[in-house]
């Protein structure tokens, strides 16, 4: 069986539907997982507490849409678990309608939480994700 134990991952979207699902995976194989959403920090807490206590799970409350926000996950995450291994990037918003109808800020929200918040995060992440992988590395496990 697969171990995960002493790996550290950041899961964006982690609070419900396959996010949560992803976020229980990696517990259940051991790693240690900062979860990433939007919801409310009180709800995020508890809800990320009803998975895991703190010592391997922390709830961090980021708009992922926001590139500001790329750096402090990063940061927030390896301060408390030493070290980042894995970035799952789950998170995606998106408002449905036939493509004559959709507005611009159906698309900014689509992009935002999608494609630029991958890249975003992909490149705060990249740092970090190399340490782990060794100098022999040129492509460390970014995960999307």
């Amino acid at each position: 069986m697969t171990t995960l134990t002493n790996k550290v991952a950041i899961i964006t979207g982690g609070i419900g539907g396959i996010g949560r699902g992803i976020v229980r995976h990696f517990l259940d194989l051991g790693a240690k997982v900062a979860v990433v959403d939007i919801v409310d920090q009180k709800d995020g807490e508890f809800s990320v507490g009803e998975m895991a206590d703190r010592s391997q799970a922390i709830y961090l409350q980021k708009d992922i849409a926001i590139p500001e926000n790329a750096d402090p996950i990063i940061d927030s995450t390896v301060e408390h678990f030493g070290a980042l291994h894995a970035l799952i990037n789950n998170a995606h918003a998106s408002r449905q309608a036939p493509v004559m109808e959709t507005t611009q800020e159906m698309w900014d929200l689509s992009l935002g939480t999608g494609m630029y918040a991958t890249i975003n995060l992909m490149r705060a992440a990249y740092p970090e994700l190399k340490k782990v992988q060794g100098p022999s590395s040129t492509l460390p496990q970014v995960l999307h």
